[in-house]
């Protein structure tokens, strides 16, 4: 995917139905893990010390956004490819994604779809950020299970 580009050292990955991972963009952000548990308000006139009592229901994962570089001559980034962006967003396919750091650390691999592939302006350094949202479908399969 061309040459590195200061700040965007971080390489996103999709995993295709082979296996194998495939280099998707070059991101200059990994937002790691965000997650919350839903409660529920259980009070009643009888709880201790007139306190509000409340119980865990469902956990969530929010969706993650990507700074990326848009390279036009890069496969995943053209309509055409079974593993582009623009593909996986039109047709709503998941995949497990995962972020791999310039140390060659990998991130937890998330099952996710794409809801967001927005290409920008081409800036004056001839470089076109985009933005990518993965909104993961499931739990994250290692790491915060």
């Amino acid at each position: 995917m061309g040459a590195p580009i200061k700040g965007y050292n971080t390489v996103l990955e999709v995993q295709k139905g082979d296996g194998t991972w495939l280099e998707v963009a070059k991101t200059r952000n990994v937002p790691f893990f965000k997650g919350s548990n839903d409660v529920e308000d259980i009070t009643t006139t009888r709880s201790p010390k007139r306190h509000k009592q409340r119980t865990v229901t469902l956990r969530d994962t929010a969706p993650s956004q990507f700074a990326c570089i848009y390279d036009p001559t890069d496969p995943t980034h053209q309509p055409g490819s079974a593993d582009s962006m623009s593909k996986l967003l039109a047709t709503g396919e998941e995949r497990n994604f995962r972020a791999t750091l310039s140390n060659g650390t990998s991130t937890v691999v998330t099952k996710c779809v794409v809801t967001q592939w927005a290409i920008g302006d081409a800036q004056a350094s001839n470089i076109i950020e985009a933005t990518c949202e993965l909104t993961p479908v499931e739990a994250p399969s290692s790491g915060m299970d």
